[in-house]
């Protein structure tokens, strides 16, 4: 369950990520942060298929 939940997670940042970047006022900070949680939910959408 928790697993999941990170999951999910993860795809909500890369999901805000992307919107974040579409509109330019977000603070540096918050890039880093949601640009991590991207590459989170890419690693796990990775691991679980290979």
């Amino acid at each position: 369950m928790k697993w999941t939940k990170l999951l999910f997670d993860a795809k909500e940042n890369a999901m805000s990520a992307v919107y974040m970047h579409h509109h330019h006022h977000s603070p540096l900070r918050r890039r880093v942060r949601y640009g991590l949680g991207g590459l989170v939910w890419l690693g796990a959408l990775l691991a679980l298929i290979f």
